[in-house]
């Protein structure tokens, strides 16, 4: 068992928050990921990444935005790879390629010019909004403006 001692000089000399991880088991956690977690994707739905590109490429030619470009899909790969590597799993699951995608889609709104985020925001909300199955405990988000998310059914 660590000592106080090991703990404080672990976290730089401060006491270990509860539920905290500390810094030495996360290095190690994350050099095992990177040795060990090879990923596959097996389970991609290569569908709606199929669609969210063509409706992406659509949107922003159409409102004059910056252009989605192959790179966007290729992020949406390493950034599933990612998710299941903290779960130190094998292969991606839908949940990691969908938040893979918000993450991308939440980026790529957010790097555009203010005149076009509003529209491109409402035109990709289907791809950012939690679903049923990812919500937990009451099946309550706060969505932007504190009020509660609005599930959308796929």
């Amino acid at each position: 068992m660590e000592t106080d001692q090991e703990i404080n000089s672990i976290n730089n000399g401060e006491p270990r928050q509860e539920g905290e991880i500390p810094q030495e088991l996360l290095r190690k956690y994350i050099m095992y990921a990177r040795e060990k977690c090879k990923p596959k994707l097996y389970q991609i739905d290569q569908d709606k990444v199929a669609r969210l590109f063509a409706d992406m490429r659509k949107e922003s030619l159409a409102t004059g935005a910056f252009p989605i470009t192959i790179r966007h899909l290729e992020a949406i790969i390493r950034i599933a790879e990612s998710f299941c590597k903290m779960r130190l799993s094998d292969y991606c699951t839908v949940q990691d390629v969908d938040r893979a995608i918000a993450v991308t889609v939440e980026s790529f709104v957010g790097a555009q010019k203010v005149s076009c985020k509003k529209a491109l925001a409402r035109a990709f909300a289907k791809y950012t909004l939690p679903n049923s199955n990812s919500q937990r405990n009451n099946g309550a988000r706060r969505g932007p403006g504190g009020g509660r998310a609005t599930a959308v059914m796929a």
